[in-house]
């Protein structure tokens, strides 16, 4: 006999993962991202993703879409990075100018 259900296993399991991730980037990149965006790709990708083995006959419908919900998700996030300005801001090394 279990101690819990399935469910409430997957629950606790995701929201020590969710968090050891968040305290954890937090310090690499800063507790604003690490708290909204991380946490939120985190929880569409892997928490979904990790329970769509309990949908039966449409588990691999349910990976489909939450792949691509996360490849949404995450292209909306990053879509507006600067990269170069963000590298360079973290290098200490000025941004060249432009014209």
């Amino acid at each position: 006999m279990d101690h819990i259900s399935i469910h409430a296993a997957m629950i606790w399991a995701s929201l020590v993962s969710v968090t050891l991730l968040v305290s954890y980037l937090r310090l690499v990149v800063g507790l604003r991202f690490a708290a909204l965006e991380v946490r939120t790709v985190q929880l569409i990708y892997l928490v979904l993703f990790s329970y769509a083995f309990f949908w039966k006959e449409f588990t691999g419908l349910a990976i489909t879409i939450i792949a691509i919900i996360t490849l949404f998700v995450v292209m909306q996030i990053t879509g507006r990075i600067r990269r170069s300005e963000r590298l360079a801001a973290r290098s200490g090394v000025p941004e060249p100018s432009v014209g």
